[in-house]
């Protein structure tokens, strides 16, 4: 199965000077959302002396939660 990463979170596309362009997906929302929760973590990290291995399963675990909840949201029409 895989797993709904949200799609692209700062998709863009460059220009060349000279003609063509280059889409550049950005990072997924996935990450993005784990990142934002890693931050927010730190201070809690500390306190708790988790291992770095743990405060990325933990933001991820954040980030699938947010993302599944999205879902539902979507199917339900309220987005």
């Amino acid at each position: 199965m895989t797993r709904d990463d949200g799609g692209p979170a700062f998709p863009s596309e460059r220009s060349f000077p000279y003609g063509g362009t280059d889409h550049l997906p950005g990072m997924t929302l996935r990450d993005y959302i784990a990142t934002q929760a890693m931050a927010a973590m730190v201070p809690h990290v500390i306190a708790q002396k988790w291992t770095v291995r743990i405060m990325c399963q933990e933001a991820y675990s954040y980030a699938d939660a947010m993302l599944a909840e999205r879902v539902k949201t979507q199917q339900k029409g309220e987005a």
